[in-house]
């Protein structure tokens, strides 16, 4: 995936005719950032840092150009269908008509500085999304009136959630003849668990949807047809002139105070004081709406079609107003620091010309060039290079960036994705002892979703795997969900990832941004191996090297537990014979053998994938004197591997949540097609004149499912699914995994 950094950087150098006044990314080109021009700050509390979330074909890069073109931030709007997009300017983006990356652009609206990163929809790039919205304060979430909740709006709702993000609803697409605005709320009801509060009343259905009532204000806001959306009729609506439209916005907006005073005890009160729900202000739901908002207790909802540019500006002024300032929001671990710097690594992207560059969130203190910095993460001190701040058209360098805001940094080469930065170690140790012993200094890091798929992947020729082996350390540090290791049977390099699209689209940016056309073999379901046993084992390893005596001598008990955190923790042991030895143990002995027994559970015995489920316990070790630790580390990996294979151990499948949309003519093709796969049915639901199949399918049965339900729905069928579970395979199911991947039939 690619990082912001090089979305930014290829965005105007594409688009600079359409784009008017913009200026190319002079930072990406190898000519310094622009200086000498500080962007203005506004203040903190009028600052919004929002994320735009749905599922795949939503419309949110539409809706996001909108959001760019009425604020003013480009001159001219352009279509993902034509490629011509502002957020998506990737080759692959602009061929496949999805976003890959994330993408970030800041724009004002009223006295406001709104920061809007468009996130994927795709569920192969599930990391973009997570790692936007763990420095956002807020969200948008789209969704398409004809569909509502779908697979990866779930997804997203439960990466906010874990952030306890703020998030409102726009319902997009309200000019389908299949649009259903009633549905969308029932299933934001049913499938997210919290109530939705229209804030809108449509005028019009379908193609002939031209504005929305806002029913805060009682205000009647209708669009022209045919028009870039810019200009619009606005004037409150009048009970003597506006008849039925009149009677039936105020029952909806009664609908709303009652709803809303039933969860908010605020606005309850001023409800009970009033006469009627017409006397209770605008400004008096909007603080309701707010406060319920905040709370995640309630989901706002708006209306609109963002490509017939109808109702989009209204999203606008809900983002000001619903959705909180950095302040509002700041972690619990921040608070320990006071008013020194605290922040947050996020994204990690490569520069030609400077390197590593570094996306930080400031959540207190300040970043300023040249600055030291203490990573709490990895106990290192390292110092800043460059200080900016990214835009839509380059990153200005600025002598100082302050809190709620989000910054590049040069210079940070130990720093990964998920690390806390702070002013020293002595501002760290001083948070660590507030926090107490149970606490922890360092802001929650980014989530990194295991892969799913993986191939393997060889240079062109001999004279290239320099180059390919540069690239993929590249690659890997702007995508951590990108995995590389070496199998050590074959000696073939390894690439995991996400899904067939994210190893794709690793491909096309070797090819295109590394000059190296990678040979990449055919992808493969990526397994977990677990134990069937128990085991035990004392090992004993002896060396010689360079005139010295290494000895190392250790016992193992590895011990199968489904909740075993990852990666494994070695755990002590000890008995009578070893209590004393192991207790005066050196801590760096004990982590070398720690290093060993992970390196030996990240391959196990039958495919050469990570063991899971399995439980390491140290209950021996003797070290003669003088003896390396890397010795340990091999005599460790070694006594773990040989328990494996003692014990045995056998494959767990990943299994896929799958969500399949059909007409109701073709259900039957379709259940019975899943029979066949392996797949366990767990509901079938009537879904806007359609049926909506939930089941549960292992994924090495859906290599082909996308051409397979083409063919049976006559094409009109569409389906998404997401990591579930990993589980245990049947003897039969194992040993065709087994086969598939070796090309062997194991022997029973």
């Amino acid at each position: 995936m690619a990082g912001w950094a090089t979305r930014q950087a290829a965005l105007l150098c594409r688009y600079r005719p359409q784009l008017g006044r913009r200026r190319a990314h002079l930072a990406w080109r190898g000519q310094p950032a622009a200086r000498g021009r500080a962007t203005p700050k506004a203040d903190d509390s009028l600052v919004r840092n929002v994320g735009i979330i749905a599922h795949i074909d939503a419309g949110k890069t539409t809706t996001t150009e909108r959001l760019l073109y009425y604020s003013g931030a480009i001159s001219a709007m352009g279509e993902v269908h034509d490629g011509a997009a502002t957020m998506d300017f990737l080759e692959q983006e602009r061929a496949r008509g999805i976003t890959v990356a994330a993408a970030a652009v800041s724009l004002p609206w009223r006295d406001r500085r709104l920061n809007l990163i468009d996130t994927p929809g795709h569920a192969d790039f599930t990391l973009e999304v997570e790692r936007s919205l763990r420095v956002l304060d807020g969200a948008v979430a789209v969704l398409d009136a004809a569909a509502g909740v779908q697979a990866q709006t779930l997804t997203v709702w439960r990466q906010s959630a874990r952030y306890q993000l703020p998030v409102i609803v726009f319902v997009n697409k309200m000019d389908k003849r299949t649009a259903d605005l009633e549905g969308c709320l029932r299933s934001m009801h049913e499938r997210l668990g919290v109530p939705p509060l229209l804030t809108q009343l449509p005028l019009g259905e379908g193609a002939q949807f031209r504005g929305v009532v806002e029913l805060g204000s009682m205000t009647r806001l209708e669009w022209p047809a045919g028009g870039d959306g810019k200009k619009f009729d606005s004037r409150p609506l009048r009970e003597d002139t506006d008849g039925s439209l009149w009677e039936r916005a105020a029952a909806a907006r009664a609908t709303l105070v009652e709803q809303a005073a039933e969860l908010d005890d605020t606005l309850a009160t001023e409800y009970l004081e009033a006469a009627s729900a017409e006397e209770v202000s605008g400004d008096q739901v909007r603080a309701a709406l707010r406060r319920l908002t905040l709370r995640r207790a309630a989901l706002p909802t708006l209306c609109g079609s963002a490509y017939r540019n109808t109702a989009v500006q209204p999203l606008l002024d809900a983002v000001a107003e619903l959705l909180p300032a950095p302040a509002e929001r700041l972690p619990d671990a921040v608070r320990l620091y006071g008013d020194s710097l605290c922040a947050l690594a996020f994204k990690t992207v490569h520069c030609r010309q400077r390197g590593a560059l570094t996306y930080v969130r400031v959540y207190s203190g300040a970043l300023e060039p040249g600055q030291r910095v203490y990573n709490v993460s990895r106990a290192q001190t390292e110092r800043l290079g460059r200080v900016m701040t990214p835009s839509a058209d380059q990153l200005t360098e600025e002598p100082r960036v302050t809190t709620g805001h989000i910054a590049v940094v040069s210079g940070l080469r130990e720093t990964a994705t998920g690390d806390t930065l702070a002013a020293s170690q002595t501002a760290a140790s001083a948070a660590r002892r507030r926090a107490g012993s149970d606490g922890s200094a360092a802001l929650l890091g980014v989530t990194i979703p295991e892969p799913v798929f993986f191939c393997s992947v060889e240079p062109p020729s001999l004279a290239k795997a320099k180059a390919l082996e540069t690239a993929l350390e590249r690659l890997q540090l702007e995508d951590p969900s990108l995995r590389v290791t070496q199998n050590e049977e074959t000696g073939q390099t390894v690439l995991s990832g996400m899904g067939e699209l994210h190893l794709a689209i690793i491909k096309d940016r070797l090819l295109r941004e590394h000059g190296v056309e990678a040979e990449l073999g055919a992808p493969q379901v990526s397994y977990r191996e677990t134990p069937r046993a128990a085991g035990r084992l004392r090992h004993r390893l002896a060396r010689r090297i360079a005139d010295t005596n290494h000895e190392v001598e250790l016992e193992l008990h590895l011990e199968p537990e489904s909740d075993a955190p990852a990666p494994p923790q070695l755990l002590l042991a000890p008995t009578e014979e070893s209590a004393e030895q192991l207790r005066t143990l050196r801590p760096r002995l004990l982590a070398a053998a720690e290093r060993g027994v992970r390196a030996a559970l990240a391959h196990g015995p039958l495919l050469g994938c990570p063991v899971v489920g399995v439980q390491p316990r140290l209950s021996w070790l003797h070290v003669a004197p003088r003896t390396a630790e890397h010795v340990v580390t091999a005599a460790a990996a070694r006594c773990t591997a040989e328990v494996l294979r003692a014990a045995g151990c056998r494959l767990l499948e990943p299994v896929m949540a799958l969500h399949v949309t059909t007409a109701a003519d073709a259900l039957s093709a379709v259940l019975a097609d899943l029979s066949t796969r392996r797949a366990q049915v767990r509901d079938v639901r009537d879904w806007h004149g359609e049926k909506l199949v939930l089941a549960s399918a292992p994924l090495a049965e859906l290599r082909d499912y996308n051409t397979a339900l083409r063919t049976l729905s006559s094409g009109l069928a569409s389906f998404a699914m997401e990591l579930e579970t990993y589980c245990p395979m049947a003897p039969y199911d194992e040993d065709g995994a087994i086969e598939s991947v070796t090309g062997f039939r194991p022997q029973r």
